[in-house]
């Protein structure tokens, strides 16, 4: 009978366990953990839903900088006076290239605008700029991107973004042989005369390239799907837009070295010039100065005489200006010198392009000075080169070397 009296306690609070295990719900505790988990997930879901990297936007700054450079003349055309030329060329160039080419990535608000309006604000096509000498095309080859920054606008998301670009560029004076500015349509055009003093297969010698990072402002929709609203570079970002063809606008834009380091040939070349420039006497200074005061070929002669005409490339008309004589290394009190057991050091310009490239070079030295001091500097030199001679060199500083 006890047994029995067990056995049904048992079963009752085994029921009782079970029923309370359906009906307890957590505490309040429990509840806004569970709440904060939940809310957490959805904003980090929100977040990678807004945010994009830099590789969604590779294939829409690819497609921007592939318009051609007879493209881009149709693109950035700004005609002061409305009539049928103006209208042809917005529906028939830049609505149908824009399209076809970025189409894709737009929003379709801003197609429909493009279409109807032609909004240049709200795309700022690449185009001819001018940076030094250089006359450099908006058609580029894209090397790299890097997004920068990103700013909330509410229904769209800023993106800063840094894009290393490989772009073609001329001389001023061969690019001004091959197009030529048309107020009408108030940008370049092509000259189409045959009577030029170069013909085309020399411009096209002539075409060099350089290497830039631009720097774009991009605002794309807030929204999981990639559509952009907005494409300007940074500097334009909201200015007026009769200044956006302007080939001088150039703020948003850094020239960088062509190349990464100096090539094996290159290096042997400058340091046959620079062991005979560096290990020259002082006496050897009043030869390359009279030489130098007399004419081109006579200051030919002197670098023939020095082993280097294979080196050195001399510019008839220019040749003061390339090598002027204070790249001669005897300066102030210093009356010998002795080239340091260290390597010489290449450091590649931005100032350099494919066919023109361009050196600070470094050069260790122990010089002797006239009360009997001895001193350390780091010679520094601007090297310009051209079909693997030294085209140019200039003298910049000596720099003394702390710690000897």
């Amino acid at each position: 009978m006890k047994r029995g009296k067990y056995l049904f306690l048992l079963v009752y609070v085994l029921v009782l366990v079970g029923c309370s295990k359906e009906q307890v719900l957590p505490d309040v505790d429990e509840e806004i953990k569970l709440e904060t988990c939940m809310t957490t997930a959805y904003s980090n879901e929100q977040e990678k839903t807004y945010q994009f990297e830099a590789e969604d936007f590779e294939p829409v700054l690819i497609q921007y900088f592939s318009f051609t450079d007879s493209e881009l003349l149709k693109l950035n055309q700004m005609r002061s006076e409305v009539d049928e030329d103006y209208w042809n060329n917005l529906s028939q160039n830049y609505s149908l290239l824009i399209k076809k080419k970025l189409g894709s990535y737009l929003a379709p608000e801003l197609i429909r605008k493009i279409e109807k309006q032609y909004l240049y604000d709200k795309l700022n096509m690449p185009k001819w700029i001018k940076l030094n000498e250089y006359i450099i095309s908006g058609h580029a080859v894209v090397e790299g991107i890097k997004i920068q920054s990103i700013q909330d606008l509410g229904d769209e998301m800023l993106y800063e973004i840094a894009v290393i670009t490989t772009n073609g560029c001329y001389l001023e004076s061969a690019f001004y042989e091959k197009y030529r500015w048309n107020e009408t349509i108030n940008y370049w055009e092509e000259k189409v005369e045959k009577n030029h003093q170069k013909d085309d297969a020399s411009l096209l010698e002539e075409k060099d390239e350089v290497k830039l990072e631009q720097i774009l402002c991009i605002a794309v929709k807030k929204q999981k799907k990639f559509q952009i609203t907005r494409m300007n570079n940074r500097a334009l970002w909201g200015v007026d837009t009769k200044y956006k063809a302007h080939w001088l606008d150039t703020q948003y834009i850094t020239r960088l070295p062509y190349k990464q380091q100096i090539t094996n040939q290159e290096k042997a070349t400058l340091n046959k010039v620079f062991e005979y420039i560096m290990g020259s006497y002082k006496e050897d200074m009043t030869y390359y100065e009279k030489t130098y005061d007399t004419s081109s070929k006579l200051f030919a002669q002197m670098w023939y005489d020095a082993g280097l005409i294979n080196e050195i490339s001399i510019n008839e008309e220019n040749y003061l200006q390339y090598n002027p004589k204070t790249i001669m290394p005897y300066k102030d009190d210093i009356v010998q010198l002795e080239m340091m057991p260290q390597d010489i050091g290449y450091i590649p310009s931005a100032y350099g392009t494919k066919n023109h490239p361009k050196y600070i070079v470094v050069i260790p030295m122990k010089a002797l000075r006239n009360n009997h001091q001895i001193v350390y500097y780091n010679y520094k030199y601007f090297v310009g080169m051209e079909k693997g001679k030294v085209h140019s060199i200039q003298f910049l500083e000596m720099e003394p070397i702390r710690g000897t």
